[in-house]
């Protein structure tokens, strides 16, 4: 098996960071039609059906619409599908940490209300607050795939960042006696 590189992660990270605020903030400049922030609305609606059904799966593909719907509104489509082909260790760690059920459930729904709220009153700089605390900072996103001991297996850890590591790891992901 293939360990995600943390440094592929980082850069995708940063990759996706910067095109989506972008896409924010050029969404709430531009005048969307009503039916692009009421798609948008929908998909919410349809992530919180998702997370009471416990489908993580559908929510996970949720997600990715509702962020593609963000470059959709921006007029930006194919900058999406730039950012999406840098993804690849993203959503490896984004995959497995469903299967290992660490999940940001409700937070997640929360987050994005708050992105297409900031739209709909055309804010750029709110709404490129909204998605900063939305996808958060990015060695906060690096440091996360270091502190759960399910994930050791599947990182790259000689890349791990400076500082300790969960009781019972070396920074080679093998476990210590």
């Amino acid at each position: 098996m293939t360990q995600i590189s943390v440094s592929r992660y980082r850069t995708a990270c940063f990759i996706r960071l910067q095109l989506e605020i972008g896409a924010v903030r050029a969404a709430a400049c531009a005048a969307p039609p009503l039916d692009g922030i009421g798609d948008l609305e929908a998909n919410l609606e349809q992530q919180s059906e998702a997370l009471a059904k416990d489908d993580h799966a559908r929510l996970f593909e949720l997600d990715e619409e509702f962020h593609r719907q963000l470059f959709v509104l921006a007029g930006l489509e194919d900058a999406w599908a730039t950012a999406r082909s840098t993804q690849f260790d993203v959503n490896r760690a984004r995959h497995i940490r469903r299967l290992y059920r660490i999940l940001q459930g409700p937070a997640l729904l929360t987050e994005h209300a708050a992105i297409v709220e900031a739209i709909r009153a055309r804010d750029p700089s709110r709404a490129e607050a909204a998605l900063r605390a939305h996808i958060g900072n990015l060695d906060q996103q690096i440091d996360l795939l270091f502190k759960d001991s399910r994930l050791f297996g599947f990182i790259d850890t000689a890349q791990a960042p400076l500082g300790p590591l969960p009781s019972g790891h070396t920074l080679r992901g093998g476990t210590t006696a």
